[in-house]
């Protein structure tokens, strides 16, 4: 096998259940996402220093997940070989994510792992991915009048999850 030099990972569109994947809810409770990627992907490859090089065909804090896109075009190029599931790989980019301070879900990773259409169901620390493509009538009508457009109104994830968690904290819901 050859060792990979360039990883592309597509961000995606949450679509349902967005912030159901986020710890203490989908603990209590059980999270469950609907999303799809799009063809905006996060670029990672090795530079002649050995370093990981990144690139974004999007904005940073876009809210289409690329830190989780980021951190599986990590993994993916670390692996080399092909030799995670994507259920491996989305787990160790969402640990990553959690372990440098990102509050986070793992909806982002798991998209960025699969692709595509998809239905995830979260509870505490398994995920379980339920394909769900649509019918081929929902994905023309999504191509021609889906617009994603560039506000330029940054979000920062880990902050509004801390905003929301002090909420759960004080009772305020």
């Amino acid at each position: 096998m050859v060792a990979h030099t360039e990883v592309k990972v597509p961000v995606r569109v949450d679509l349902a259940g967005g912030w159901t994947d986020v710890n203490p809810y989908c603990t209590d409770f059980g999270g469950e996402v609907v999303n799809f990627t799009i063809n905006k992907y996060v670029t990672a490859k090795f530079e002649e220093s050995g370093e990981i090089a990144y690139e974004f065909d999007i904005p940073i804090n876009s809210g289409l997940g690329a830190s989780g896109s980021l951190n599986v075009a990590r993994i993916t190029l670390l692996d080399g070989n092909d030799s995670l599931s994507p259920d491996e790989v989305a787990e160790a980019a969402y640990q990553a994510e959690v372990s440098s301070g990102n509050r986070c879900g793992r909806q982002d990773q798991w998209a960025a792992a699969y692709g595509g259409f998809n239905r995830f169901m979260f509870h505490g620390d398994t995920g379980e991915r339920t394909p769900s493509p649509p019918a081929r009538s929902a994905i023309n009508w999504i191509t021609q009048h889906m617009i994603i457009a560039n506000t330029g109104i940054s979000r920062k994830y880990g902050e509004l999850q801390a905003g929301n968690s002090a909420k759960d904290a004080s009772g305020d819901q």
